[in-house]
């Protein structure tokens, strides 16, 4: 499990940190309130210990808006002071519990002990999987009485899953919560450990107690032994994703058998010897959609059937004998008069005798599992029922928008009602020509596009969107009923992040966006990047200026640090909500990002503060640069941001120059800031007089 420490006390702090990670933990340490908001957003933490008294932002105002934030795990206060008063306002801003030091680490740790068993489902401290035991109180496993020796590594991926003993869990969500920032590895070490625990599970008798999820992850098997009321609500859960889907069939049934319609029509035309090219490119973009939507409506065979009807079409001439395709259609005709197939809403996914990482067409598409285990629509966790069917559970987390073109109506609603269910506002558009606005209105964490697309090609309109500044970072996911290779390899040419094939199901579809999502920001966060602007964040930033400032020294060249501070930025998301305040700063970070050479570093370090390292250029140049690029800014901000009043924005910024005002990154930050205070104050006093 991961935890992060918030303290300013360094001796402190490295010894609680010292115990927790004798104890299995994965510890992270941020030494003041600005530090510990960055590292919460990047990684997902089972436990937070705040101290009240922190530098740049206190304890109590980052549990604010760490709650306000929607994070929903255990806060635990560290603080000096001891009267009711400071312990009620700790309380009342989010924490789960508070402890007075000075007090030993000891008591600490087992108020942390404590937390993190509130947050599981069973209610005694040990944790128990069948025959196996695990204790965290004194970090023992047994099995059937004998004690397993286990490295820290392979303990918490024990403990990881008896914990959440119905959920899935990637590769990259086991970094996530096993790793901190200091030692992030590869994939690949997680298999290696898995491989190990499960060897040394199995020298004790305990063979396959870990199922790996083809193209998902890791679990816990099921225990056969399980109640059967857990079973009867998966069955519960299926039999509403059924009703859902039929009555979306329903809904679409006349437009589908219209489709047919224009397939018959190119039949009549074929019989009198002529099929002229608009006939036939309706049929074939009937033919299309049929072969994209069927198989999610239950008819599985209907689509293959529309596949073999768009493939005649596409060869058809004129001389073309018309009987094979007539019997298609009459045969597609015969097909949709049938009830919905159920089994098109069961899906069976492999287990531990396949090889994770290869999709239906043989391609190998990296992916893994999201961190959600099953069931859309109950509160408990699913179940496993056989054959094995994994039942994902819904991860609650702050709502997820996702934007998705596509023309077909069909493949639109049933996206959102799919998507609904697992708490993912889903946006849809059918005219592409109204993207770049919609982007902006909706602000999507994750696209979904069509390869045929009216008006433009999906491919096409995905290079369009890695060029832009702005957008460049967005995910991309891929729906398209082409599942050939040559058309696979032009999306992922063109910048897709993935592809789902037409017609998909629930499971697969949720868990590519889930899939994505997390290793976006898996992503970001071993490579250093903000989540909300794309730029990188303060640990990565000061790595590489730390880097250029030991350069400059070795070459004698000079290196610029600026600071830049956007004001006013909480009173416009007070008045215009934080929607348009994260448009301001997304705006900013591209802006600057566009304005400064590959060599250069821009970062955001917290907040509406940004700075910005300069190679090779002196303090004077560096002004001029900054001078004309907050000019820009201010323009591009009133372009983008759709208000009915003028935002009321000031930009202050302030440089420092290295060797000349110091030789390390603090002292630099610290000049520069102060330089950029001292324009606030000056327009500060402008304004008063």
């Amino acid at each position: 499990m991961r935890i992060l420490l918030v303290d300013d006390d360094e001796i402190f702090i490295q010894a609680l940190a010292q115990k927790l990670t004798a104890q299995h933990y994965a510890v992270d340490i941020a030494l003041d309130g600005e530090m510990g908001w960055s590292y919460a957003q990047f990684a997902v933490y089972d436990l937070i210990v705040l101290d009240i008294n922190l530098p740049k932002l206190d304890g109590i105002g980052l549990c604010q808006q760490l709650r306000r934030n929607k994070y929903s795990n255990s806060i635990l206060l560290l603080t000096a002071k001891g009267n009711s008063s400071d312990k009620v306002m700790g309380l009342d801003a989010g924490a789960d519990d508070y402890v007075v030091k000075p007090c030993p680490i000891e008591e600490i740790c087992a108020h942390i002990r404590a937390l993190l068993r509130r947050q599981t489902t069973p209610s005694t401290p040990i944790l128990e999987w069948g025959r196996l035991r695990l204790d965290p109180g004194t970090c023992e496993v047994v099995y059937q009485e004998q004690l397993l020796t286990l490295s820290p590594k392979e303990y918490g991926l024990l403990e990881l899953f008896l914990r959440n003993p119905q959920r899935v869990f990637s590769s990259s969500s086991i970094l996530e919560h096993l790793w901190g920032f200091d030692d992030v590895p590869g994939e690949e070490t997680v298999r290696t450990h898995i491989k190990r625990l499960r060897r040394k599970l199995k020298s004790a008798g305990a063979d396959d107690l870990i199922d790996t999820v083809y193209g998902m992850g890791y679990r816990l098997k099921p225990i056969i032994e399980q109640p059967s009321s857990a079973a009867i609500a998966t069955d519960q859960n299926s039999n509403q994703a059924r009703t859902a889907a039929i009555a979306v069939w329903e809904k679409f049934k006349p437009p589908m058998l219209e489709r047919v319609a224009v397939l018959e029509e190119a039949v009549t035309a074929l019989k009198v010897g002529y099929l002229p090219d608009e006939v036939q490119q309706a049929a074939l973009r009937a033919a299309h959609k049929l072969a994209g939507s069927l198989g999610m409506f239950g008819f599985p065979n209907g689509t293959e059937i529309s596949r073999d009807i768009e493939r005649w079409l596409q060869r058809a001439t004129q001389t073309s004998h018309f009987m094979q395709l007539q019997a298609l259609v009459t045969q597609l005709q015969q097909e949709l008069q049938k009830p919905p197939k159920p089994s098109a809403w069961d899906v069976d996914l492999l287990s531990d005798s396949q090889e994770q990482g290869q999709d239906q067409n043989g391609l190998t598409n990296g992916l893994t599992a999201p961190t959600m285990s099953l069931s859309p629509g109950i509160a408990q966790p699913g179940a496993v029922t056989q054959p094995e069917s994994v039942v994902l559970s819904q991860k609650r987390s702050p709502q997820i928008n996702v934007l998705a073109i596509d023309d077909d109506p069909a493949i639109l609603e049933t996206l959102q009602q799919i998507l609904l269910r697992w708490g993912i506002q889903c946006s849809s558009l059918s005219d592409p020509g109204q993207l770049w606005s919609t982007l902006e209105t909706v602000t999507p964490d994750l696209l979904i596009l069509d390869v045929d697309i009216p008006n433009i090609n999906g491919i096409d309109l995905c290079r369009t969107i890695r060029n832009d500044a702005t957008w460049s970072h967005l995910p991309i996911l891929f729906l398209s009923v082409y599942r050939d290779a040559e058309t696979i390899v032009k999306l992922y040419s063109a910048g897709a992040d993935d592809y789902v094939a037409k017609p998909f199901t629930e499971p697969e579809i949720v868990t590519r966006i889930f899939n994505r999502l997390e290793r976006t920001r898996m992503r970001h966060n071993v490579a250093g990047f903000d989540p909300l602007t794309g730029v990188a964040n303060w640990q990565s930033s000061t790595q590489v200026l730390n880097r250029y400032i030991n350069l400059a020294q070795q070459q004698q060249q000079p290196l610029c640090v600026a600071v830049i501070k956007l004001g006013q930025i909480a009173q416009v998301n007070y008045q215009h909500g934080h929607e348009v305040g994260d448009a301001v700063l997304k705006q900013v970070a591209a802006t600057l990002q566009q304005s400064f050479s590959e060599r250069d570093i821009v970062a955001r370090w917290g907040g509406a503060e940004f700075l910005v390292g300069m190679y090779g250029i002196h303090q004077q140049e560096a002004l001029e640069r900054l001078k004309q690029l907050l000019h820009r800014v201010r323009h591009e901000i009133a372009l983008v941001v759709d208000v009915t009043h003028p935002l009321q924005l000031s930009f202050s910024a302030g440089v420092a120059e290295a060797p000349q005002h110091g030789l390390d990154l603090q002292s630099l930050y610290q000049l520069a800031s102060a330089a950029m205070q001292q324009v606030v104050d000056a327009n500060e006093q402008g304004a008063d007089e």
